[in-house]
């Protein structure tokens, strides 16, 4: 990766922390001003406080980046942002931050998410207690954001995006129950408190520092020819190889 598309002037602020976080939270925004105020108001809400965020704006051309250092004004955890004068990618972007962080635990946020109060708390608290899961993620449901003119509740859906990666034998991967509806398949997790599977979808996973050392190429999670679609697949591929489960904690 080309470091030198990416602006680090204002970097020291990280350096001069002198307790590492047990999580970072990674976040890569692009022209994402819609969701931004969503976004950061569930970050305010999360009841897990051992965290700090690292922010990536790659290159963004509308309001962006105004809107997030407003936000950071009011948000109570560390955090840094980290001007990219272009777009240099998710993947990339992502490495990047990933060198900048030696937490126990490193979460992907995507700009277009809302969380759940508990969510960093919940992901942690599996992973404390199930060493050999490298990677973990929420149950994912789908947010009718073009209907939010109507109401914050009326943009919330029962509709999964993803319940896990499946790999099939000839090595194509799919989502699990995108589509479905959480209320008619829930049954099928009774008594369960994670979906067991083959790798975690790159839209908010959390992942085991110790497992990623294991696995990186050069220093690097991603493999930066995937660009923004798939980087988390071949890391799914790689982790699994290795010997590390990974999980869909259903409850965060």
């Amino acid at each position: 990766m080309d470091t030198d598309l990416v602006d680090a002037s204002n970097w020291n602020f990280y350096s001069k922390i002198k307790k590492p976080m047990k999580l970072t939270v990674q976040l890569v925004v692009w022209n994402g001003e819609k969701y931004i105020p969503y976004l950061f108001e569930s970050l305010k809400k999360q009841t897990f406080k051992d965290w700090n965020l690292l922010i990536l704006d790659n290159g963004s051309t509308d309001n962006t980046i105004n809107l997030v250092k407003k936000e950071l004004n009011n948000l109570s955890v560390q955090n840094v942002l980290i001007e990219s004068k272009t777009n240099i990618g998710f993947a990339s972007g992502h490495n990047f931050l990933y060198t900048k962080n030696d937490s126990e635990y490193i979460l992907l946020l995507n700009q277009d998410m809302y969380l759940e109060e508990g969510c960093f708390a919940k992901l942690v608290e599996y992973l404390d207690k199930n060493n050999k899961v490298a990677s973990a993620s929420p149950r994912l449901v789908q947010w009718k954001f073009g209907e939010i003119e109507k109401g914050f509740e009326n943009s919330l859906s029962e509709n999964i995006d993803t319940l896990g990666l499946k790999v099939f034998r000839s090595r194509r991967v799919v989502d699990l129950y995108t589509g479905q509806n959480w209320q008619e398949v829930k049954n099928s997790f009774v008594g369960k408190e994670e979906n067991e599977v083959f790798g975690v979808s790159g839209a908010l996973p959390i992942y085991r520092r110790s497992a990623l050392k294991v696995v990186e190429e050069g220093g690097l999670i991603f493999d930066t020819l995937f660009g923004s679609y798939k980087e988390d697949v071949d890391l799914a591929f790689r982790l699994c190889s290795a010997g590390f489960d990974s999980v869909v904690v259903l409850g965060a």
